[in-house]
């Protein structure tokens, strides 16, 4: 797995062989009582469109699930804003839960990781520049 930063998102990227999978969330500091935003992206579409949020789907409800374990396994109360992910992604059950699980890990893991999250969230990091979305 790979993770990066562009903007407010926290990207997690898996590449294993012929399969590849593509998470972005942006977390907020407890869980939100909103739905997240859900975006899509494609190799057609590299522009973010954001699509209804499902929690009935099963990419919606492992990225929900991913996360509520991991904070109760680490003891943090994060909650997600926006999700954003690939179209062309291989479809495999369970992996979006694990990528999800596998950005909260990482997020908690990097020091002072709680105060990252305020208001400035929807804030550039300084190296990139803030990603946009359209409806669809």
């Amino acid at each position: 797995m790979r993770f990066t930063k562009v903007g407010d998102l926290e990207i997690v990227t898996r590449i294993t062989g012929p399969t590849h999978h593509l998470l972005g969330m942006a977390f907020t500091a407890a869980p939100a009582h909103d739905a997240p935003i859900l975006e899509r992206v494609s190799l057609a579409r590299p522009q973010a469109e954001v699509e209804p949020f499902d929690p009935e789907r099963d990419l919606c409800r492992e990225v929900l699930a991913g996360i509520r374990e991991a904070n109760d396994r680490l003891g943090t109360h994060l909650g997600v804003a926006r999700i954003r992910y690939c179209a062309d992604d291989s479809p495999l059950p369970g992996v979006y839960h694990r990528l999800a699980q596998a950005l909260v890990e990482h997020v908690t893991a990097e020091p002072g990781w709680e105060t990252s999250l305020g208001p400035g969230l929807a804030q550039a990091d300084g190296l990139h520049q803030p990603l946009t979305s359209e409806r669809v």
